[in-house]
């Protein structure tokens, strides 16, 4: 099914999106220490440590698998900026769940994308984040060069859920963008610690 967005405007937003996480992280997360980043309201919650270990670990796979298939060369050239993205039933269905609009859908992480339990995460573990989404920030910009319609990526999260890229990366940053808003109530709830 064709949506009204097209490349380049597909490319845009992400870009836009994983630009603002990398720049909250960078004003927010990269001051705090060690103590805040495992802080937790409640210990049914996530910490904001957690949350990173969760991300860097579901986004991590799907990087890999992006890479290996354009080391590959699994996706055609193609540099029609105005072409229509094409976003896939089980694409559009995984992107629902994951957005920050339906955060209310609790949705149980994957086992090997839970954080350990009782684990410290250290501060190091923001700068692995930011690398993480500069990653992501070079294969958008990679894209500009092929076709993001190309159906190759397997989900971390099933292998018998296949995607395109377009929909692969709008599903990461939506998923991102679903933390973001878990870390900043984090943050800003009132018995954060302050040191």
């Amino acid at each position: 099914m064709k949506t009204n967005t097209n490349k380049a405007e597909l490319l845009k937003n992400l870009s836009e999106g994983f630009n603002s996480i990398k720049n909250f992280t960078e004003k927010e997360l990269t001051k705090l220490n060690e103590n805040q980043i495992n802080w937790k309201e409640t210990p049914k919650k996530w910490s904001i440590g957690e949350c990173i270990f969760h991300l860097l670990v579901s986004g991590g796979d799907y990087l890999i698998e992006i890479e290996n298939k354009r080391n590959k060369g699994v996706f055609k050239s193609e540099k029609d900026e105005s072409k229509a993205i094409t976003s896939g039933l089980r694409g559009k269905l995984l992107l629902y769940f994951v957005k920050p609009e339906t955060r209310n859908i609790k949705i149980p992480a994957p086992p090997k994308m839970k954080p350990v339990k009782n684990k410290v995460y250290t501060p190091d573990i923001v700068l692995e984040f930011i690398q993480l989404l500069d990653n992501f920030l070079k294969e958008i910009e990679y894209c500009k060069q092929i076709d993001i319609n190309t159906k190759a990526i397997v989900s971390p999260v099933s292998s018998i859920i296949r995607l395109n890229l377009a929909d692969t990366l709008l599903i990461n940053e939506a998923h991102f963008q679903r933390h973001l808003l878990q870390m900043q109530s984090v943050i800003y709830n009132s018995n954060f610690p302050k040191t």
